[in-house]
């Protein structure tokens, strides 16, 4: 006869002041020719990191994603060049006030499409055994109150399985099961986590 077992949830929260911020920014350009279109958005790039503080990284350097498309098949009316090049760059800015870097890439003719306020990943690593440790304390008192009340003893445990997405980048992981997630309030991120975990009783 197997032992009976109990499966229980367990939950932390932890909140930190970002330690940095992410500017995701597109930019765009036109041109008769997809070359001319390109030279176009590299041109702009270059006037970008012009307009940037000397602080914030290179925007050629920060380039995540380019694409070339035929005015066509933007289905925009106002465009006039048969071509329209583009540019996704991710700025990292360090104690910069947000406005300078809005104005800079609205200058330079480009757009900020999102902000992501950010920790290093030391900090995040750091963050991520602290709400696992104390997610999973929370389970094991969660499950002996649950054992008590039935009249046995807490056994070990049979099983974490986890899925995890700490901050802003998603990790799969099959030894540990949890379920991490992000909030950004004003200010400061919020990350949390719930451990699923099944006790042994005795």
């Amino acid at each position: 006869m197997s032992s009976p077992t109990v499966e229980v949830t367990g939950k932390a929260a932890v909140e930190t002041e970002p330690e940095y911020a992410v500017f995701v920014v597109e930019t765009e350009a036109g041109g008769e020719t997809v070359s001319g279109a390109q030279r176009r958005v590299e041109d702009r790039l270059a006037e970008l990191d012009r307009e940037l503080p000397d602080s914030v990284d290179a925007a050629k350097d920060s380039v995540t994603g380019r694409s070339v498309n035929s005015a066509d098949e933007l289905f925009d009316p106002d465009r006039d060049e048969p071509y329209v090049a583009s540019a996704t760059v991710e700025l990292r800015c360090e104690g910069v006030p947000g406005d300078d870097v809005v104005n800079a890439v609205a200058a330079a003719g480009g757009t900020v499409t999102r902000t992501e306020p950010r920790v290093t990943e030391s900090r995040r690593e750091a963050l991520r055994e602290e709400l696992l440790a104390a997610a999973t304390e929370n389970a094991r008192e969660q499950a002996e109150i649950v054992a008590a009340a039935d009249g046995h003893t807490l056994g070990p445990v049979v099983s974490l399985a986890t899925k995890e997405t700490m901050g802003f980048d998603s990790i799969v992981e099959e030894a540990l099961a949890t379920e991490v997630s992000a909030g950004v309030p004003a200010g400061q991120i919020e990350f949390t986590a719930s451990v699923d975990a099944t006790y042994e009783l005795e």
